[in-house]
């Protein structure tokens, strides 16, 4: 996860470069759990982590692109579905979602 600008997030299989001077968004890439860790609360407790560093470091939201199953769980975190411009989410799978969620600042 790495600050980034609101809804732009990086296509996938690129390299970032640099981080963007004016971000105000939080990007999460990817978040994966050893199968024995799943429904332990553990991704839970990662997103509410990222969330206050966000916060603390001035971002406004979150975003990140949902694949497979995990829409349910970013749901379940906050997240909603939100319309992404281009064909970005092209090369994530057919299925992709882009979400985001607001911060609270502090």
């Amino acid at each position: 996860s790495h600050p980034w600008v609101p809804g732009a997030p990086p296509a996938l299989n690129t390299l970032l470069g640099a981080l963007p001077a004016a971000a105000r968004n939080w990007y999460i890439h990817d978040l994966a759990l050893h199968e024995a860790a799943r429904g332990s609360g553990a991704g839970a407790e990662i997103v509410a982590r990222l969330s206050q560093l966000a916060a603390a470091r001035g971002m406004a939201s979150m975003s990140l692109i949902a694949v497979g199953r995990s829409p349910g769980f970013w749901a379940r975190q906050g997240f909603h579905p939100a319309t992404l411009a281009g064909s970005k989410l092209a090369s994530y799978g057919a299925m992709a979602a882009f979400m985001t969620r607001g911060l609270v600042r502090k």
